[in-house]
């Protein structure tokens, strides 16, 4: 019996990376109102107990599995789309490479990511009711402010 319980985790844990790995790609495509367009409401009400969900069968490791790449593709999709697009606007290229650098931001994980976009909508629910991009943007802002030092690298 012990045995057969522990075949089954290990089929659950891997049906839940494949699902994980398809939610993040398709995610976008079928969500009902699209974590990336959703509103800071939206995304704090889906998210904000991910780390905490224990899924037991497999139709709630399958519910867990898009939530979950629902909420990391949404963080992860709006801090590269400002980092890659709204900075890159603002600053000249070296400016940009030395903020990467500064902060070290291509090695920022996803879960920190998710874990400091949650924190500023709940410390700021005046802005909940903005999309995501702009809620990850503001929460940059402050956890990731231009560096003073990067500003005249031409």
């Amino acid at each position: 019996n012990l045995d057969k319980k522990l075949k089954w985790d290990q089929q659950m844990k891997y049906k839940l990376l494949i699902t994980t790995l398809f939610s993040m790609i398709t995610i976008n495509c079928f969500a009902d109102e699209g974590y990336s367009f959703s509103t800071g409401n939206y995304f704090y009400e889906h998210c904000k107990n991910i780390n905490a969900t224990n899924p037991a069968t497999q139709k709630q490791v399958i519910a867990f599995a898009v939530n979950l790449g629902g909420c990391y593709t949404a963080a992860q999709t709006a801090f590269d789309d400002v980092i890659n697009i709204g900075y890159l606007w603002t600053s000249s290229p070296n400016a940009v490479l030395c903020f990467y650098d500064y902060y070290d931001i291509e090695h920022i994980p996803s879960q920190q990511i998710l874990d400091m976009t949650l924190k500023y909508i709940k410390n700021n629910p005046e802005r909940r009711n903005a999309k995501i991009g702009m809620i990850v943007a503001h929460m940059m802002s402050e956890n990731f402010p231009f560096p003073k030092s990067c500003l005249n690298k031409n």
